[in-house]
């Protein structure tokens, strides 16, 4: 089966393309323009393209590919610059590669989404997919806009798609360059100060599913034929910050340093998913309990 990972040098990229390269899957990976590949396994093809140039997405993705989209030109932090922001960066880049797989007739279209977003304020808890989406960034919003498109070709033009809405993801190798995903920040920062910065209440609730978990998740809708369907990713375990300071003071023998930072508007107090639908489609459940992921990782890159 030939897959298309839109996004394969990212966070999870990175580690979908080793999971589904060690599987035998056929791989095409394509890039942002001007991305590092020297340090990149050179066992794959890579494809450096801007999403905006539909002739060279066109020479690379063939009719009956699975593409998985990964890229994203923005996070949540970058609220401040405005919906327009968001849109401008991401919105034309997701349209052009929508016609190339509407055109190449794709045999799934899999759009990795925002379960941590696009909710917004929850009404009840765990969230369901049923549940209102009403972001309260630009980000989500923009993530549900692309969801939006992505139903609109599958209606219009006979699309094949399948939305995944994962929540807060963490793992190895995380991206600290970007300002996003507390886990990564936590474990970088510790390194270097022993120090941590926390933003806002630590009583907020996510749940954060390994990064793992997640390429599994993806490989399982991979491996079935897309029903248009949307779904979340989570383990459906609410953890606090105070809670994931704690784990971190249990396992570093100095006491950590505590900067704190008044909260955000645009984040939502609460986030944990329900993820029962994805287990009755697909078999998948997260399998990785956040202590013993966070633990594992602490371990590698702290040596505790």
């Amino acid at each position: 089966m030939s897959v298309v990972i839109v996004g394969g040098a990212g966070f999870i990229g990175r580690h979908l393309v080793a999971m589904l390269g060690s599987k035998g899957y056929d791989l095409k990976i394509i890039v942002k323009v001007g991305t590092d590949l020297e340090h990149i396994s050179n066992d794959y093809s890579y494809y450096p393209v801007g999403l905006d140039s539909r002739d060279e997405l066109s020479q690379i993705i063939d009719k009956g590919d699975t593409i998985v989209q990964l890229a994203w030109n923005t996070v949540p932090s970058l609220n401040s610059r405005g919906l327009g922001y968001d849109i401008s960066e991401n919105i034309p880049d997701n349209l052009s590669l929508l016609e190339v797989a509407r055109e190449k007739e794709v045999a799934n279209f899999i759009f990795i989404s925002s379960g941590g977003t696009v909710y917004g304020e929850p009404q009840y808890l765990p969230i369901d997919e049923d549940h209102p989406t009403n972001p309260i960034s630009a980000y989500g919003l923009s993530k549900l806009m692309v969801e939006k498109f992505v139903q609109m070709y599958g209606t219009l033009h006979g699309l094949k798609y399948t939305i995944l809405r994962v929540s807060n993801a963490y793992g190895d190798h995380y991206r600290v360059d970007k300002p996003q995903g507390v886990i990564g920040h936590w474990v970088e920062s510790l390194k270097r100060t022993n120090s941590i910065m926390l933003i806002g209440e630590g009583s907020n609730l996510r749940d954060y599913v390994h990064v793992i978990d997640v390429c599994e998740a993806i490989e399982a809708v991979i491996r079935c034929e897309a029903n248009n369907g949307i779904y979340n990713v989570s383990t459906e375990k609410g953890v606090s910050l105070d809670q994931i300071l704690e784990f971190l003071n249990s396992f570093v023998q100095n006491e950590i340093k505590v900067l704190r930072k008044p909260s955000r508007q645009y984040d939502v107090s609460e986030n944990v998913l329900q993820s029962q639908k994805i287990a009755d489609a697909y078999g998948w459940r997260a399998k990785i309990d956040f202590p013993i992921g966070l633990k594992a990782i602490l371990a590698r890159q702290l040596k505790v």
